[in-house]
């Protein structure tokens, strides 16, 4: 014999299941919204590495957003940022004047993050920064770029852990592109 508000209990969680079930397509929605190019691939010819969402031949610039940190009076970032936007990325900048300024940055919003080299008048560390945010998220990808560089690269993931390409400017998109389709 079922005891006394047994059918209330169960009625009550059968609509949780219910209300449940309803959430799920909103989340993951939302997922998309928030983390884009985090989300399972849509088919067989989309495949996911280090957190950029790629087709074999080409990466996705519709589905990334990019942030570049740090100051922004270099001409070739603009160019570089205009042409990412041109291609479909979403683009910010955010000038750090201080290295704290980082726990400010809502970098879950970001899947690529630009750190931009001072030159010989840094006004923090490069490396100190892309360990903060390698430790916030493993699954950003980070790119150090600097004119001072004589040719962009991917790193080596045991000896600079900060960064995943060192980017010399000035580059283009499909540098970038290309650098970021690199296997790791």
């Amino acid at each position: 014999m079922p005891m006394p508000g047994y059918a209330y209990v169960q009625g009550i969680l059968d609509k949780a299941a219910l209300v449940l079930e309803a959430i799920k397509p909103l989340w993951a929605g939302l997922r998309a919204v928030i983390r884009p190019g985090r989300t399972e691939p849509d088919d067989a010819e989309t495949i996911r590495l280090t957190g950029i969402t790629r087709t074999p031949q080409e990466l996705l610039w519709s589905t990334q957003n990019i942030l570049f940190l740090g100051l922004l009076d270099n001409a070739a970032l603009v160019d570089l940022a205009s042409q990412l936007s041109d291609q479909g990325a979403s683009v910010d900048f955010q000038p750090l004047t201080h290295l704290q300024q980082i726990y400010r940055v809502p970098l879950e919003q970001y899947s690529i993050v630009i750190i931009v080299d001072e030159g010989s008048n840094p006004i923090f560390d490069v490396s100190s920064l892309g360990k903060i945010l390698r430790h916030a998220d493993l699954d950003l990808i980070i790119v150090w770029a600097s004119d001072s560089y004589p040719l962009s690269h991917v790193t080596n993931k045991s000896s600079e852990t900060f960064c995943d390409v060192m980017l010399a400017l000035p580059a283009t998109a499909e540098d970038l592109s290309r650098l970021l389709g690199a296997p790791r």
